[in-house]
């Protein structure tokens, strides 16, 4: 009896490791199709790249003005903002894009805003344990899988919605137990009859359902290789072809089923959606009502004509058809939500409340979406307290589970973009937490710049209403930005990057050398028309310069004014290495030249004043500092070196007001992002001047920590310190 029962453990342990392998063995599909070039042109070879990946969100969205923004901002460094935006995409069409999108744009950056349209089920988090065999266990994609498996047992069976959000569970999950007995048992009736075509169909539409793409394409078609007759396989192997965007494919099996079955009425609906997707009206129209006619009974294909009227604006024949949905299945919750989303458009904000609450009545899956969308709906309504509540639900089932299929593929990505050493910032959606976000990846999210898009967008929406800042409330409390929420998503997200590309272009080289300086010296030293670009050059200078190599960045900004004489960049780079060296006069044609070269950089009129702060011509110095602060009144460097100025002159008074308007303006930058390096070096500064030491030490450090290779906190930390011990 013991080694009966010894054996069946062994036989059970032998099916996970081989499950295992076989779920680590497979990937997505890599299929080949045409490679959609960007229409936004790269710029010169100096350019920092910034590659932005999503979906219709992103596409033709946010990217070229956050491309503006950058280059109006920045003066130093051109960028080069590259738009794969792709409407009605997910994350897995993205991640089979992503090698090819990295060998052609070569990006330094990869900003990644996606995960909306994924299909699959929302699992629960797990409560943490400390025991090592129950993390090896969860780390299993055998554990993983078993648990998606289980989550779709629960929920209650749901024929494919296309186009709209699909299936979710976001509360309970079943058991690990569950979710293998499920698979066991199909696979179980596969090898008693391997010929058995429809179990293969519902193990190819349990994997679908779940986001497990590889795996539902090779159920599918096994399905079809043991019975080329069996069209609901050709329907099921069309969807995984459709979310892969195998455009030619997915057509290729609908049109293979109705071949086979011309009464297969899913294969129409399938047909309808996809000429719905490529704008073909007349042919997507023609195929819904023919399923209709094979189906007088199939909501689904009332839904799907319903969503293309709504599409192309005919909105009362749409709202019948979205009726004559719900009388067929009174659980049919998208056309609830189909029929809101119109009301909304009608602006009939009360009946599009009621078609939500019904949507919720009817689903177990979508629950976060219709929360946020009623709550959306009531702040419309002036029915604040209401709002707040369903806000607080949608965040509640946001934060308690997570999409599997949206979840793997952000890690993947992070592991592609690691082994390439690429940035990677992760945008959250506006007027969501991000936390669900970083939720994600756990204690892999080192290195990772999360963009916030929460508060911001909801005071937004407070002060100047919804309809200000979106143009549609496609996924209920959010949807497809108007110019106005473009330029605020721009805005967020650009206050990261210019952070993000100081401090990384400061941290030192790799032992090897390896990355974008060694890419630069070799463009440096091409024979193929380089100097006929100065940027090679001047990128590299400011490379060298940022990591303390003073004489390399001056040869590089020295040959770069060769080519361009009154090149801005040059000049500045040339006239801040001769600052750090602490030759003034060397300093000052440099610094004025590229003054003239752009009159309107505050930041070079602040330089400008500390030459003349280090020559003691104090008028002189005021007179620039002045510029700086009519310029840009944030400028709290200007605002310290006049309150130093007021100091040495014996105005102790007019020097506390200068760095009481400093301080206020440091704290704020802090705020907004804690990783300003310069923000603490000014601190830092002014903490000196008030003669307050320990605290001057820890803003140095903290500078440092950020950014090791900062002069500027360097030699602030060592003249604190000294005073510390000689205070002592």
């Amino acid at each position: 009896m013991g080694h009966k029962a010894l054996m069946c453990l062994l036989g059970f342990i032998l099916f996970l490791v081989l499950l295992e392998s076989g779920l680590r063995a497979g990937g997505f599909i890599i299929l080949s199709y045409q490679d959609h070039r960007n229409k936004v042109s790269l710029k010169q070879q100096g350019a920092y790249r910034i590659l932005c990946l999503g979906e219709s969100t992103t596409q033709n969205q946010y990217p070229p003005v956050l491309e503006q923004m950058l280059n109006r901002n920045n003066r130093n460094i051109k960028f080069s903002v590259i738009d794969q935006g792709r409407a009605a995409t997910n994350t897995s069409v993205i991640l089979l894009h992503l090698e090819s999108y990295l060998n052609v744009y070569r990006p330094d950056m990869v900003v990644v805003m996606m995960g909306i349209n994924d299909r699959g089920v929302h699992i629960a988090y797990e409560k943490p344990s400390n025991f090592r065999i129950v993390l090896f266990l969860r780390s299993l994609r055998t554990y993983k899988l078993a648990r998606l498996l289980g989550s779709r047992i629960t929920s209650r069976t749901r024929e494919r919605q296309p186009g709209l959000a699909h299936a979710r569970l976001e509360e309970g999950c079943a058991s690990l137990e569950d979710g293998i007995r499920k698979e066991e048992a199909l696979r179980k009736t596969i090898r008693l009859n391997p010929g058995n075509d429809k179990a293969y169909a519902e193990l190819g539409r349990i994997y679908y359902d779940v986001g497990y793409f590889k795996k539902a394409y090779d159920a599918f078609k096994k399905a079809i290789e043991s019975n080329p007759g069996n069209d609901a396989a050709y329907v099921g192997l069309g969807w995984v072809y459709h979310d892969l965007w195998q455009t030619r494919n997915d057509e290729a099996c609908f049109k293979k089923a109705i071949e086979v079955n011309p009464g297969n009425d899913a294969a129409y609906v399938g047909l309808g959606w996809l000429y719905h997707e490529r704008g073909q009206f007349d042919k997507s129209e023609e195929f819904l009502k023919k399923a209709i006619a094979l189906n007088p009974g199939n909501d689904k294909a009332y839904f799907e004509l319903g969503s293309l009227y709504y599409t192309f604006e005919r909105p009362e024949k749409a709202e019948k058809l979205f009726q004559k949905a719900i009388e067929l299945n009174a659980r049919n919750d998208m056309a609830y939500a189909m029929l809101g989303r119109l009301y909304y458009r009608k602006g009939l904000v009360p009946q599009a409340a009621a078609c939500f609450k019904n949507a919720l009545e009817a689903d177990v899956g979508n629950k976060s979406q219709f929360y946020a969308a009623l709550g959306t709906l009531y702040a419309e309504m002036k029915r604040f307290p209401s709002a707040q509540e369903s806000y607080n639900n949608a965040n509640r089932l946001r934060l308690n589970s997570y999409n599997s299929a949206t979840a793997d593929n952000f890690l993947r990505l992070k592991e592609i973009l690691d082994s390439r050493n690429i940035k990677l910032v992760c945008v959250q959606y506006p007027m969501l937490s991000v936390e669900p976000l970083k939720r994600i990846f756990k204690e892999d999210g080192e290195g990772i710049l999360f963009v916030d898009n929460e508060q911001t967008f909801k005071n937004g929406v407070i002060k100047a209403g919804y309809r200000s800042y979106f143009t549609d409330m496609f996924s209920g409390d959010f949807g497809h930005c108007t110019d106005k929420g473009n330029q605020l998503l721009a805005e967020n997200i650009a206050r990261i990057i210019c952070s993000a590309v100081h401090i990384e272009s400061t941290f030192a080289p790799s032992a090897d050398g390896a990355g974008r300086r060694n890419e630069f010296k070799k463009d440096v030293s091409a024979d193929h028309g380089i100097d006929k670009n100065y940027g090679a050059y001047l990128e590299t200078g400011w490379l060298f310069y940022e990591h303390g190599n003073l004489s390399q960045a001056e040869e590089l900004f020295q040959k770069a004014r060769e080519l361009d004489p009154g090149n801005e960049g040059a000049n500045l780079g040339l006239g801040r290495i001769y600052i750090d060296k602490q030759e003034p006069s060397r300093a000052e044609a440099y610094i004025k030249a590229a003054a003239e070269a752009d009159p309107e950089n505050d930041r070079i009129f602040l330089d400008l004043g500390h030459i003349y702060y280090a020559k003691k011509d104090f008028l002189q110095a005021q007179y620039y500092l002045n510029k700086a602060i009519l310029l840009n009144s944030r400028n709290d460097g200007a605002y310290i070196l006049h309150g130093l100025i007021c100091c040495e002159q014996g105005r102790q008074q007019q020097a506390q007001r200068y760095f009481k308007i400093a301080e206020g303006l440091l704290k704020t930058a802090i705020e907004i992002d804690p990783r300003d390096f310069n923000a603490y070096i000014g601190v830092g500064v002014l903490s000196v001047a008030h003669g307050d030491f320990v605290r001057a030490v820890d803003c140095f450090l903290k500078a440092l920590q950020i950014n090791p290779r900062m002069q500027a906190a360097s030699r602030g930390l060592g003249s604190s310190l000294e005073k510390l011990m000689n205070d002592l």
